[in-house]
């Protein structure tokens, strides 16, 4: 490899390092007055209606799983997942529908974990009427409403949950 190519090599890989880093800080930056955008309903990297096996290769064998008619369970030790069996032109599709946090090694994209205090998620996401003790955060994208949902206990996060239902 020639010497320009090398040079050329390290100004992009400076650059993508660069670039990254400043996603990584500036998403932690987002506030109220940031208006929802789809990485916001992303937890640990897992997207809504992601493919199940997508999810697995990452993650691995869950702890437990638990099946019903319509959705499998996947219990992992710090969140679960919920995927929806939806026929398709080709059969079963398994997909992801719902995303649980329940303990604090994990982040919402706008920064918010377990324990955080309910101020912190209104900074973040803004000021909206609590519902069963719930901030829920709701955008519509095509013909999905994606929604992150904070269960609040004595001015606490207590739980994080991602999902989407049809308009």
């Amino acid at each position: 490899m020639s010497k320009k190519s090398i040079l050329i090599l390290i100004i992009v890989l400076g650059i993508s390092f660069s670039f990254g880093l400043t996603f990584i800080k500036n998403r932690v930056k987002l506030t109220a007055q940031d208006p929802l955008i789809l990485e916001d309903f992303i937890i640990d990297g897992i997207e809504l209606r992601e493919p199940m096996s997508n999810v697995l290769e990452r993650l691995g064998q869950p702890e437990k799983i638990t099946k019903t008619e319509d959705a499998i369970y996947y219990y992992y030790s710090n969140l679960t997942i919920e995927s929806l069996l939806i026929k398709g032109p080709e059969g079963i599709i398994n997909k992801v529908d719902c995303v649980l946090i329940s303990e604090k090694d994990i982040q919402s994209f706008r920064g918010i974990r377990i324990g955080d205090k309910e101020e912190k998620v209104i900074y973040r996401y803004g000021e909206i009427k609590k519902n069963d003790n719930r901030l829920i955060y709701e955008k519509g994208i095509g013909t999905l409403i994606y929604a992150i949902s904070f269960e609040i206990d004595a001015g606490l996060v207590k739980e994080i949950a991602t999902y989407n239902a049809i308009d």
